[in-house]
């Protein structure tokens, strides 16, 4: 994450409004978020030649080949979870550990 999209989020956060610097469209938004996390689209494209793989073993009658892609696009979808669940936990840590610490405060 750049320095300053860094720096322009923490004041988001702190309620301030930042002027955009202009309409940002999908391909840039895109691009943002990958450089954000960039393990969702390499899980995303997985999970996609998983649905691939699937189809293609469905026209073979390959049931071994079938339940492979099963697992490949499983693995996939949990990996794009995983990356999902674990950036917000690394984004809200600080205020995970002071909800953690009223917890044990009582």
């Amino acid at each position: 994450m750049a320095t300053e999209n860094k720096e322009d989020w923490e004041k988001r956060l702190e309620g301030e409004n930042i002027p955009s610097k202009g309409p940002e469209n999908i391909l840039d938004r895109f691009k943002r978020k990958s450089k954000e996390n960039p393990i969702v689209p390499a899980g995303f494209l997985v999970a996609c030649a998983g649905v691939v793989f699937m189809v293609r073993a469905l026209r073979r009658k390959d049931p071994n080949a079938f339940q492979k892609a099963q697992r490949l696009r499983l693995f996939g979808s949990m990996t794009v979870v995983s990356a999902i669940a674990g950036g917000w936990v690394v984004n809200n840590k600080e205020r995970l550990l002071e909800d953690w610490e009223k917890l044990q405060g009582k």
